[in-house]
């Protein structure tokens, strides 16, 4: 297993090759689509802004650049840096209601030890799955119950996990075949829903709802090397994602109850992604504008 570069390239890289790499995954449309209104969250402090997480209060987690990544929690206009000391790459993924954060760290100097981590009211404390090797750990999900979701990296590739009362249970999607990615778990719902990919010969998103794996592509994708991801769930069973489409870019999508909606910034001349989703069904992501620049948003219902 190819170790990790940095936090960064974990997140963001599948999206860049969805942008590069034509796909035939399509949209299949509803008159009854939900509409957003979006504006564009970018941290003035740095040059790129990728939002990952959104709670119920509006509060967002992500990614900046300055220098090197940090993570951000972004309130009410305000941006506050998230860098659990000594690391020199960070990002934020997700935020539940008490504004507990989970992200991600690489502390040496070659940018490739990797620590999940959980953040409570200015106290990191550090979340490594005990199974990993060389490649660490990353947590990507908290729902308001406490139990933290992410993934981990092996000789065998990556696997999932789910971390609840200081027990870690792995989460590996049968239908993975790949020994480079394998399973990968970015979200988990109150009640206790995890949504990722796998990998086998194209990336697939699945959702794990009481025991049984689902996959989910969007409709119409006929290619053997399929691109979905599922990134978020919220409360109500809504995912949000990004897949391949046949111009070659990455575009959001909202899931829910069996239709697929593209969730396009309109800004996003280059392609969007949708990160985050909480209960009130406003959804987080970033996209890429003419010069493929990387700028966060948030879409409302309207």
């Amino acid at each position: 297993m190819k170790p990790k570069a940095s936090v960064c390239s974990v997140a963001i890289s599948i999206a860049i090759t969805f942008a590069l790499s034509p796909a035939n995954a399509q949209n299949r449309g509803s008159s009854n689509a939900p509409t957003y209104s979006y504006i564009t969250v970018d941290n003035p402090s740095g040059t790129r802004t990728a939002p990952f997480g959104i709670n119920n209060k509006g509060q967002i987690v992500g990614e900046y650049t300055s220098g090197h990544v940090h993570g951000f929690l972004y309130v009410h206009g305000t941006y506050t840096t998230i860098d659990p000391p000594p690391s020199a790459t960070t990002i934020a993924f997700g935020i539940n209601n008490k504004s507990q954060i989970v992200g991600g760290a690489y502390y040496d100097a070659n940018g490739i030890t990797g620590h999940g981590f959980l953040y409570v009211n200015g106290t990191f404390t550090a979340i490594d799955d005990p199974f990993e090797d060389s490649g660490g750990t990353l947590t990507t999900g908290i729902n308001n119950k406490g139990q933290i979701v992410g993934y981990y990296n092996s000789n065998t590739g990556d696997h999932g996990f789910i971390y609840s009362n200081g027990t870690f249970t792995k989460i590996d999607d049968p239908h993975a075949t790949s020994n480079i990615y394998g399973t990968v778990v970015n979200g988990i719902n109150d009640k206790g829903e995890v949504v990722g990919y796998y990998t086998d010969t194209g990336t697939h998103g699945f959702l794990l709802s009481n025991g049984t794996y689902t996959t989910i592509d969007v409709p119409l994708t006929t290619s053997p090397r399929a691109s979905t991801v599922a990134q978020g769930i919220n409360r109500k069973g809504w995912i949000v994602g990004y897949y391949a489409g046949a111009d070659g870019k990455s575009h959001g999508f909202l899931y829910q109850n069996g239709t697929f909606t593209t969730i396009d910034d309109p800004m996003g001349t280059n392609g969007t992604v949708a990160n985050g989703i909480n209960d009130n069904g406003d959804i987080t992501g970033y996209y890429f504008d003419d010069s493929s620049d990387i700028h966060g948003f948030v879409a409302s219902l309207e």
